[in-house]
């Protein structure tokens, strides 16, 4: 539990909760020498904490626990899922592990506690947070239709007019997000399986800019500090990650924009506004929580998504960006502090 030159020598334990639809991808290894799992719903804390390979110990939960297994030589837990909606039969499989560990091994401490993850669904979000001062938070409500024309009834039973956003519970960035804003695109909710699987309608707000571009930010939060992750711009409000290698490419005002961001995101964003985000980064109580938005004129935003599941991880090229491998590496470290920090606080309890 010390520093032996730059290697961190205390053993954690990452647990990975397997998809409730059973896929996991194996991509070969990292540039780390890790292997590296694109597992839905999870976070890769486990490739890039800095220690000592032989003091990692990555468990995929899939089938029973054994818990003496988890709690060997572990000097901290590391729960690496981070989204209810894709793996809540594995994240129930966590809590019950993870709260045996709390009565029979309280010195041991938790990173991103596995009880308090599903506090951040996106209905649950717009539940606890609609009304905080700086934010505005678009109303989401989950449903669960038996065919596109329910769609429709649900909507207008919970007040949801068009333009309103559906995706399947448990997706994420632009994987099967909709846009309806008329009648006639209604007939674009057929390609769904109404299979009893459950959706979010969400309010869809224009937030296009005067250029008519749109913007979005990431700010996450570890260990109660702000770090700026990257501000995309696209043509689009349809605003994903791989903007850097498309429009961004080869747009020096849109770098200029995101550099300018990753500066002086503290003078973009109002008071108030960065106020409750740390505000409901403490309500919700996990180390890490991310923040997708985009910033409005008065310097108030509009959330998209706030949750723990935003990769800061995320690959860009340095080549074209090389100012965000500093970013990176900032997030990287940031994260190997907290989790130190949470194991020197436990030793020295």
């Amino acid at each position: 539990k010390h520093n032996d030159g730059d290697i961190m020598t205390f053993k954690a334990t990452f647990l990975l909760g397997l998809p409730d639809n059973g896929m996991v991808k194996v991509s070969g290894n990292n540039k780390t020498g890790n292997i590296s799992y694109n597992i839905l719903g999870n976070a890769e804390f486990h490739n890039y904490v800095q220690l000592p390979q032989k003091n990692k110990n990555s468990i995929l939960i899939a089938g029973t626990a054994r818990l003496p297994r988890l709690i060997k030589k572990t000097d901290i837990i590391v729960n690496c899922i981070t989204d209810k909606d894709g793996t809540e039969n594995s994240l129930k499989k966590v809590i019950h592990i993870t709260n045996s560990v709390k009565k029979t091994h309280p010195h041991i401490p938790i990173f991103n506690d596995p009880s308090k993850i599903g506090l951040t669904t996106r209905d649950k979000i717009y539940q606890q947070f609609n009304k905080m001062p700086g934010l505005y938070v678009p109303k989401v409500v989950r449903i669960k239709p038996d065919s596109a024309k329910d769609v429709l009834r649900l909507a207008k039973e919970n007040e949801l007019r068009a333009p309103f956003l559906i995706r399947p519970c448990g997706s994420h960035e632009s994987k099967n997000l909709l846009l309806i804003d008329s009648k006639e695109k209604t007939k674009l909710l057929e390609q769904y399986a109404y299979d009893g699987s459950e959706f979010y309608l969400t309010e869809f707000v224009d937030y296009k800019t005067p250029e008519n571009l749109y913007h979005k930010a990431r700010l996450v939060i570890i260990g109660g500090q702000f770090y700026p992750r990257h501000f995309m711009t696209g043509e689009s409000w349809m605003v994903h990650g791989n903007l850097h290698e498309t429009y961004m490419a080869n747009n020096k005002l849109a770098k200029a924009r995101e550099i300018h961001f990753l500066k002086n995101f503290r003078k973009m964003i109002a008071p108030e506004a960065l106020n409750s985000m740390m505000k409901i980064y403490q309500r919700i109580g996990l180390d890490y929580l991310g923040f997708d938005f985009s910033i409005r004129a008065d310097g108030n935003i509009l959330i998209f998504e706030i949750n723990p599941a935003q990769n800061p991880f995320m690959a860009v090229n340095f080549k074209n960006f090389p100012y965000m491998q500093i970013i990176r590496n900032n997030i990287i470290a940031a994260l190997n502090k907290c989790i130190l920090e949470k194991v020197n606080k436990s030793t020295n309890a």
